[in-house]
């Protein structure tokens, strides 16, 4: 093999595999059952040695949608050399065919979690095409469904420091339905931390991300985790939704965000006149990512911590 990426699908989901991770590809015919002491859905063979086979649908928690083309599925087996031998994952097809010539790998963020880091090393951006990269050989070293968490890469494009004092007077007024409630949805953050408003990024799914992160975008060789709080995710697709770029200070410094947010945003600046300490007429405590709220022609905003929100995740 040589340097070369190629396209491994499960269901209708393309992810992208290193060449050089792979020992060899063939059609799920060649699989048989596997002895009693041997684990996996069934067993290959490459050269002398016998691979054991997982389903890298089920293993990895990928999700398994069902092709619209119909008809029989041509599945394959890849096999990775492990660290006591090969190990087969079960695949619906492999290809080189639909991958961009010269993609750039973007690290994922801590803030996706450790589980999706675990199977992924990075992702796969190049023109307007974007795609996970797999770390099965990485994985492969544990043999079966239990794996080493890989190292996490060094990020490529970290944002300008963020100050962590006290934020400044203007800030970005903003709607949006993704954020945990607190007795209004409309809301405010320091136009400092505003990186820039974008619509129609392509948002990824990224199977083991952890909560409230739903998928990444890339922006300006970056990866963004895209947040929602809510249990169900929205049906309107993220690609037709705007999207908040927010740069992350504290513990979260290096990284930004994107908030799905409605189509109205502005530009203000609270004063001593319309600012409020109270909980409005929902009473109760206010959140602790909530630092402050304000009225703004007779709506109530609430102004928003970032950071403290991340944390409360």
């Amino acid at each position: 093999m040589n340097d070369a990426l190629v396209s491994c699908a499960v269901g209708n989901v393309e992810y992208a595999l290193r060449a050089d991770d792979i020992i060899a590809v063939m059609r799920a015919e060649r699989m048989r059952a596997p002895a009693a002491c041997e684990s996996g859905i069934g067993i290959v063979t490459v050269g002398r040695e016998r691979a054991s086979v997982y389903p890298l649908g089920a293993t990895a928690g990928l999700p398994v949608v069902a092709d619209d083309a119909g008809g029989p599925r041509e599945r394959h087996i890849v096999v990775l050399r492990g660290a006591t031998g090969p190990v087969g994952w079960l695949v619906d097809h492999v290809s080189r065919s639909h991958l961009p010539q010269h993609p750039r790998v973007l690290p994922l963020p801590p803030l996706v979690g450790a589980g999706a880091r675990r199977w992924f090393a990075g992702v796969l951006s190049a023109g307007d095409r974007t795609m996970l990269l797999l770390s099965l050989s990485a994985a492969s070293h544990g043999h079966g469904p239990q794996f080493a968490a890989c190292a996490p890469a060094a990020a490529t494009c970290a944002p300008p420091p963020v100050s962590t004092s006290a934020d400044g007077p203007l800030v970005v007024t903003f709607g949006s339905d993704a954020l945990p409630r607190c007795g209004t949805s409309r809301y405010a953050v320091s136009a400092r931390r505003v990186a820039g408003v974008e619509s129609g990024l392509e948002v990824v799914a990224v199977p083991g991300r952890q909560s409230p992160v739903i998928g990444v975008s890339v922006w300006r060789g970056e990866v963004l985790p895209v947040i929602d709080f809510r249990r169900v995710a929205a049906s309107r697709p993220m690609e037709e939704r705007r999207l908040l770029i927010v740069r992350c200070g504290g513990p979260f410094a290096g990284t930004s965000v994107a908030i799905p947010i409605d189509a109205e945003t502005a530009l203000c600046q609270p004063t001593r006149d319309n600012s409020r300490v109270d909980p409005g007429p929902t009473g109760g405590t206010m959140p602790t990512h909530v630092v402050g709220l304000f009225d703004l022609r007779g709506q109530t905003v609430a102004l928003l911590d970032p950071d403290a929100l991340l944390r409360g995740t």
